[in-house]
């Protein structure tokens, strides 16, 4: 089954993705530093959430992590006035970059998107 791995310290907001995930039958799994991330990426691995209020990593740093494992799709997010750190994570070549509150309105429906089983062509 496909996972994603969280990069966060929020534990408030850790167990609303977390749990959110749960209820739809999907996997996240928080990790706290690089080395947690690096130790954590797996072949099965389709997602990497960056929090961007975490202090002490950048988003280039994730995204040199998660280059020794092509395939997870990079996804950050942050507060809206926060435009620097938003820029950063698009200039590292993070796939989407969201304002938080658009993050958790649509986070079921993002969740399903992004973990979505891989399909075959059976033709």
């Amino acid at each position: 089954m496909p996972e994603g791995l969280l990069l966060s310290r929020d534990l408030f907001f850790t167990g609303k993705i977390t749990g959110t995930a749960s209820g739809i039958g999907k996997s996240i799994r928080t990790v706290g530093s690089l080395d947690g991330l690096q130790q954590a990426l797996t072949p099965s691995t389709r997602l990497v959430l960056l929090d961007l209020a975490i202090s002490g990593i950048t988003p280039t740093d994730v995204a040199q992590v998660v280059a020794a494992c092509p395939g997870p799709r990079l996804v950050a997010f942050g507060p809206h006035v926060d435009t620097v750190s938003l820029q950063a994570a698009k200039d590292a070549g993070f796939h989407e970059v969201l304002p938080r509150s658009r993050f958790s309105s649509a986070l079921p429906e993002l969740l399903r998107q992004w973990l979505a089983e891989p399909t075959t062509d059976a033709s």
